[in-house]
């Protein structure tokens, strides 16, 4: 069923199609005894008793004003009150919305009168649309004046008007903390060539024969001549690696529906390892909210 008021509970945070909500508010509230009707489609009876102004989005833009923003942007995390091993990363992408208005009204002077109030009510209500979320809102454009419409059997008058309302979109992510960094030489790495490796049967993944890797060299179904990968198993394709922090252990966890080797069949894994890690604890501190604006 769709909502035709603005309830800030399930309402915000503010989405194009609910700052609508705020002006049929309004308009209900103040208008309630002349019969204006604000809708997001027209009415589909045959005759209206009274002006009709009809929203819709017309246009919806990454960015504001002329500067696009693609890409989400960090505005702030909180530890998490239910899991204090995470915190709530907060993102947020610019965005303008152009919203039109076509008012409707069985005569020019209806429909022109109409107009300008709405005009002065859309800038008298920018202070509740900021408190509610909208960044900015201001006038676009007015459209050409249409005398006679039909619309329904019904020749009405139509006048339009074109308002920019830019937003901030934002989403959240629950993100795990650190606790343990890893720590080794730029130096002394061993190399180990051919290792053979069997295919689990039971895990996705399987576990090389020494802890603390630091580089994936190649993964063949064949022992490889010199260091250098024959392309059989690709890396971040058909595979990739992880190290647990707690101990070291490195796997190869093998993608689902990429090549992979049959289980219980042997490959031959070249990689390079570390014998002088160290993982260090690290004192996660207390997280607040920051909402800084870039």
């Amino acid at each position: 069923m769709t909502e035709t008021h603005f309830n800030p509970r399930s309402n915000l945070p503010l989405t194009p199609y609910t700052v609508p909500l705020i002006l049929w508010d309004v308009i209900e509230n103040t208008w309630a005894d002349e019969r204006v009707t604000f809708t997001e489609a027209y009415p589909q009876t045959k005759t209206i008793k009274g002006p009709v102004i009809v929203w819709k989005i017309y246009r919806r833009l990454p960015g504001w004003e002329g500067v696009e923003t693609y890409k989400p942007r960090s505005r702030g995390w909180e530890r998490s009150t239910t899991d204090p091993g995470t915190v709530i990363d907060v993102m947020a992408q610019r965005q303008t919305v152009i919203y039109q208005f076509d008012i409707f009204a069985q005569d020019n002077q209806t429909a022109n009168d109409l107009m300008l109030r709405l005009e002065n009510l859309l800038f008298h209500i920018t202070p509740t649309l900021q408190a509610a979320g909208v960044s900015h809102w201001v006038f676009d454009e007015q459209l050409e004046d249409v005398e006679t419409q039909t619309r329904m059997s019904q020749e009405l008058s139509r006048r339009t008007l074109r308002y920019r309302c830019f937003l901030e979109r934002r989403f959240t992510r629950q993100l795990p903390t650190i606790h343990r960094i890893w720590i080794r030489p730029l130096e002394g790495d061993l190399t180990v060539i051919n290792e053979r490796v069997t295919r689990s049967a039971l895990q996705p993944y399987d576990t090389l024969a020494n802890s603390w890797l630091t580089e994936m060299i190649a993964v063949d179904a064949i022992p490889v001549v010199t260091t250098t990968s024959s392309g059989c198993y690709i890396e971040e394709m058909d595979f990739y690696i992880t190290v647990e922090i707690d101990g070291g252990e490195s796997r190869i966890n093998w993608i689902a529906g990429r090549k992979h080797p049959a289980p219980g069949e042997e490959y031959f894994v070249t990689y390079k390892y570390s014998i002088s890690a160290t993982p260090v604890e690290v004192n996660d501190p207390p997280r607040t909210v920051i909402t800084t604006q870039t």
